[in-house]
């Protein structure tokens, strides 16, 4: 991934991990008025720093 090009300038990012944070909402609201800030997005992990998608199965009543 840090030799591709993955269709955006990756400088100048900042990534918070919002663990804790009581209120993301107003946060991504105080961000966004900050000046140079051109844009926000959210993720739950960070490429290539952070994992944990894991697909979940269900069966019914508990059968496999």
């Amino acid at each position: 991934m840090t030799n591709l090009d993955m269709g955006f300038d990756t400088d100048d990012l900042l990534a918070i991990k919002m663990e804790g944070i009581k209120n993301e909402e107003a946060l991504y609201h105080q961000v966004a008025q900050i000046a140079g800030v051109k844009s926000i997005t959210t993720s739950r992990f960070l490429p290539g720093i952070e994992g944990g998608w894991t697909p979940s199965v269900e069966f019914e009543r508990n059968t496999p």
